[in-house]
């Protein structure tokens, strides 16, 4: 019961990353930063226009990275749900369902099946 428990977790924890967006906001934020590393070395620009693009750049990242938080946050929450209901329901003692999502060979399967289904799934 352990193992399952473990596997619902983690399957409602990608699964709210997955509909948060949390990996399109993170795009976001690579190319925000790419444009405003490419504006810093733009020549053509003047020092006023740089500052403008720069603050308006930083709001962004800071925005971004808020959402980021709040969804990371409200992912790790919905995960903890299936351990907690199942504590509660007596099947399972939540501390054992951390132990075994904390051993490494856990976090190496779950890296190695999410990374091949992320790879599947984004495949053309």
């Amino acid at each position: 019961m352990i193992v399952l428990t473990a596997i619902v977790s983690l399957g409602t924890f990608f699964g709210g990353f997955w509909l948060s967006g949390v990996g399109r906001i993170a795009s976001d934020v690579l190319v925000t930063t790419r444009q405003a590393a490419s504006t810093m070395r733009d020549d053509s620009l003047d020092e006023a226009t740089r500052e403008k693009v720069m603050r308006r750049s930083s709001l962004r990242l800071v925005s971004h990275m808020s959402a980021l938080l709040i969804r990371s946050a409200a992912a790790v929450a919905a995960a903890l749900a299936p351990i907690l209901l199942a504590h509660a329901a007596g099947l399972v003692q939540a501390q054992r369902v951390f132990a075994f999502l904390s051993r490494w060979e856990t976090a190496l399967a779950t890296t190695i099946v999410a990374g091949a289904a992320y790879w599947l799934w984004d495949r053309p």
